[in-house]
């Protein structure tokens, strides 16, 4: 059985695809990251990420995502975050007590 880093994090990131809906902008972003420079992947399904420092909010707030990709930049080697799947539940709420 295969169980390197590179399949773990592929085998994760394509059960969060299954599971969030990501926008094409979101996936074409993500298919510039290379899996074997992926060094965390984070998920919420309450709360989320904020997109200024990395931090995890226990509340879905607008500008924090479900999910956080921590990788290394090919070009750079810098250390870098690709945030996917923005919160909306803040918005959705504010429908549901209108309606």
């Amino acid at each position: 059985m295969n169980t390197s880093p590179n399949i773990h994090f592929e085998n994760a990131l394509i059960q969060l695809l299954k599971r969030y809906n990501c926008s094409k902008k979101e996936r074409n972003r993500l298919k510039t990251v290379d899996l074997t420079k992926i060094s965390k992947i984070s998920h919420t399904e309450y709360g989320g990420f904020e997109e200024q420092t990395g931090a995890f909010l226990n509340d879905a707030m607008t500008n924090t995502f479900k999910i956080k990709i921590d990788y290394i930049d090919q070009e750079t080697r810098a250390y870098k975050k690709l945030y996917l799947v923005p919160n909306t539940e803040e918005q959705e709420e504010l429908i549901e007590t209108i309606v």
